[in-house]
């Protein structure tokens, strides 16, 4: 399901693409303003707010088999964040993180934020993005077509200690195995927090 966060809908940024800038990096600059994240489907782009609530749209290592598999938690790069806008600064915290590591700052200073609601609104993005990166590791399974981006899925690894572990897909990669005499497409499935 595709859904778009009310930073999103809410911003009307004074936006320059400066001379020899790429689209990538503009586009990257217009969404460190927000949590939401982008993807392609064939030639159309699309946004998506990945909430932490998300339910789970497909289910790995029960009926899907799990060829291979690596999972990590990270501490997560920042767990306080200071934005800086036109007249206004705030600072939002995830406190649980800030217990297990201690403070780790990430700043974003921003001429277009113009009030508490949208520099909270970044500081949330900011942490958000810590979150979904703070959880690491790949699934290899045979081919599932119908895997997207962004999608959150169940793990079920009895000898990882997951029982039906909701992660997010942050990256995906198809392959062919030409090996004989049984070849094999495979999907290699990146994970992060859902």
């Amino acid at each position: 399901a595709f859904s778009t966060s009310t930073a999103l809908v809410n911003q009307y940024p004074a936006f320059t693409i400066n001379p020899g800038e790429s689209g990538l990096t503009a586009v990257k600059r217009l969404l460190s303003m927000v949590p939401d994240v982008i993807f392609f489907v064939r030639d159309t782009a699309y946004l998506k707010n990945p909430l932490a609530a998300d339910s789970s749209q497909y289910a790995y290592g029960t009926d899907h088999a799990i060829i291979e598999a690596n999972y990590r938690e990270l501490a997560q790069e920042s767990n306080r964040a200071q934005v800086f806008g036109e007249g206004v600064f705030t600072e939002d915290w995830d406190w649980d993180e800030i217990a297990l590591v201690h403070d780790r700052l990430a700043q974003a200073s921003d001429i277009n934020i113009d009030s508490t609601t949208k520099a909270h609104h970044r500081g949330a993005a900011i942490l958000r993005g810590a979150d979904i990166e703070g959880i690491d590791g790949h699934i290899l399974v045979p081919m599932n077509c119908g895997q997207d981006l962004f999608d959150v899925i169940s793990i079920t690894s009895p000898q990882a200690g997951l029982n039906a572990s909701k992660r997010r897909v942050i990256s995906l990669t198809r392959t062919w195995t030409p090996n004989k005499p049984k070849s094999r497409y495979s999907l290699s499935v990146g994970l992060g927090a859902p």
